[in-house]
């Protein structure tokens, strides 16, 4: 009895912390998903900017 209430502690102890480094591991793809979103809208909108520029300037 004793032996199985030990084996269980154990698995609960590291399911707990194989959940919690997967939130970790989650929130960290998310923040560079979210980190190269941004550097692609301000890209996009350079390259529109950079367009209109050479159309003023008449490239």
């Amino acid at each position: 009895m004793e032996k199985s209430f030990n084996l269980a502690r154990i698995e609960n102890g590291s399911g707990f912390f194989m959940q919690e480094k997967e939130k970790t591991y989650n929130g960290f793809w998310k923040q560079i998903g979210c980190t190269l979103s941004i550097i692609a809208i301000l890209g996009i909108l350079a390259v529109i900017i950079i367009g209109f520029y050479m159309l003023l300037s008449g490239f």
